[in-house]
């Protein structure tokens, strides 16, 4: 089971962070102004997640892998960290 988490950076802005059972993270969002607004994303979010079209996987440096999920309004989207390719 994941958790999200929404944190507030150094510069103030709030982004959603979904961390597994071990407390890594999985993936972020971009940065929203108000802590509202980032929990207006987090639904918008999770109703794109339901939809596999709504995940654009990537291969990165060494066959790596990481995805980023695109929301229908396309004000919202989230990227994976980089995890390790099946093969490895």
């Amino acid at each position: 089971m994941a958790d999200i988490w929404i944190q507030q950076d150094e510069d103030k802005t709030y982004r959603i962070r979904l961390r597994n059972d071990g407390c890594r993270m999985i993936l972020s969002s971009k940065g929203y102004k108000t802590k509202k607004a980032c929990v207006k994303a987090v639904e918008v979010i999770r109703k794109a997640a339901l939809e596999d079209a709504n995940f654009e996987r990537r291969i990165v440096a060494n066959d790596n892998c990481h995805f980023v999920l695109k929301t229908t309004d396309k004000k919202h989207k989230t990227k994976s960290c980089v995890y390790f390719s099946p093969g490895q």
